[in-house]
């Protein structure tokens, strides 16, 4: 770090959001790529229906129950260290997917990149809390977000492009170098991050003194000392707080619905309305494109209010209204025909479930502390545990009602009304959110 602690502050830090906002875009993309082709894949392969739904659900189950495992590592080892393996293995085994040979191998490597990725939010809120001031938390932790949507945007249209042009060499199997490129992206960017990024200010040698203090500055929980707590302690205090159970039962109702757009859209759009892929790339993007402004509102909007009535209504305020409105987007869609309506409907949802996602990353923040890592990782799986539910809860209700007769559009207007309920019940339970 520069000695001269009287210089103006320099602007490291930015350049560090930049470089996690591209780690962010990566994770999404390694993790939407496979509903974009999942048709193809389905058809190739020879896959059933409830054995596709098994491979995207996969990634969401070891995506949650490594949060806690991977999230104290990074707090214990650093997310330097931690984030470019992570960032490596998941980059690696996209890759592989383009190898895949059946149902079993991709199932394995499905489930590989979700116990890898499971480590890179917490370790991404490890990094905000050690080089973003506190004041400006809420916004840095929706710019990252804002990362993650931009990768779940540009990924549904980009994978769709690169299979039409891929045809040619691959009538079969157009989406195999897909999955390879992507996973090569991965890799030259974990190579990137660990040659750019440093655990703290005071280990990167551009980063000023006046830096390091103005990120310091105003930190409620002063770090005397930045080693993470003993796992059995932790536990103790995670089990005993009602208002961190109310919010893991917010993060898992979210993922429950939220998951539809990422996982389901595809098939909807080809069951119900006949879209082709072309057009459906296109769409899935504009769903998730549609929210990207609300993860920087979002931010603002947390910070804001918390200034103005505290951190309880700073942080509970957002998620209230927001799943609440995302239900009512929820409900409205099977009183629509036009697929184009309901592609906006739909973009309504994402855009009110991320309107509240910085407050929700804030308030892990403001209760992590040093620990970040760990409660992130703790809420992160509750949320992941609903994701990987609902591709397979979803799908059962769907095949009971075609197997009753029911047309395709019955049967997916009952996934809405049901992702609708959810929303409206942790809607409830972030009232409780302190």
């Amino acid at each position: 770090m520069a000695s001269d602690d009287s210089a103006r502050p320099t602007k490291i830090r930015y350049g560090v959001m930049v470089l996690v906002t591209f780690v962010a875009i990566l994770l999404y993309l390694d993790r939407y790529c496979l509903s974009t082709a999942d048709r193809d894949i389905k058809d190739e392969l020879k896959l059933t229906e409830s054995q596709m739904a098994n491979v995207l659900g996969s990634f969401f189950l070891t995506y949650a129950v490594c949060q806690i495992p991977f999230g104290l590592l990074s707090d214990r080892y650093g997310p330097r260290k931690m984030l470019t393996f992570y960032m490596l293995i998941w980059s690696a085994l996209t890759g592989c997917i383009g190898l895949a040979r059946g149902y079993y191998d991709l199932l394995l490597y499905r489930l590989g990149c979700g116990m890898f990725e499971a480590g890179a939010y917490p370790a991404c809120a490890g990094i905000i809390r050690r080089w973003i001031p506190y004041p400006q938390r809420g916004l840095a932790s929706g710019i990252v977000s804002l990362g993650g949507r931009l990768g779940g945007t540009i990924t549904p249209k980009l994978t769709a492009v690169l299979m039409v042009a891929f045809v040619a060499w691959y009538p079969v199997g157009s989406w195999r170098p897909v999955m390879m490129i992507y996973g090569v992206f991965g890799i030259v960017l974990s190579a990137t991050f660990w040659m750019i990024f440093r655990d703290s200010p005071q280990q990167h040698t551009a980063c000023n003194g006046a830096e390091a203090d103005l990120i310091l500055r105003g930190d409620p929980q002063p770090r005397s000392h930045e080693t993470a707590a003993p796992l059995d302690w932790l536990l103790r205090g995670v089990l005993r707080n009602g208002s961190l159970w109310l919010c893991s039962l917010v993060q898992f109702g979210v993922n429950f619905g939220w998951v539809f757009l990422i996982t389901y859209l595809n098939r909807y759009l080809n069951d119900v309305h006949q879209v082709d892929i072309a057009e459906r790339g296109t769409m899935s993007s504009l769903v998730i494109g549609i929210s990207l402004p609300a993860l920087i509102l979002g931010g603002w909007l947390t910070d804001a209010i918390t200034q103005r009535l505290g951190q309880r209504w700073g942080r509970c305020l957002p998620l209230v209204t927001t799943r609440f409105l995302a239900a009512a987007a929820f409900i409205a869609v099977p009183f629509v025909s036009d697929p184009w309506a309901i592609v906006w409907l739909l973009g309504a949802v994402a855009f009110f479930s991320d309107l509240g996602l910085p407050a929700l990353w804030a308030f892990n923040m403001d209760v992590g502390g040093r620990n970040v890592g760990f409660v992130l990782g703790w809420g992160n799986m509750w949320g992941n545990l609903g994701a990987a539910v609902s591709p397979i809860a979803l799908n059962m209700i769907v095949q009971h009602l075609l197997d009753q007769g029911e047309t395709a559009k019955y049967a997916w207007d009952a996934v809405f009304l049901t992702c609708g309920g959810v929303f409206v019940i942790i809607g409830i339970a972030a009232l409780g959110v302190d």
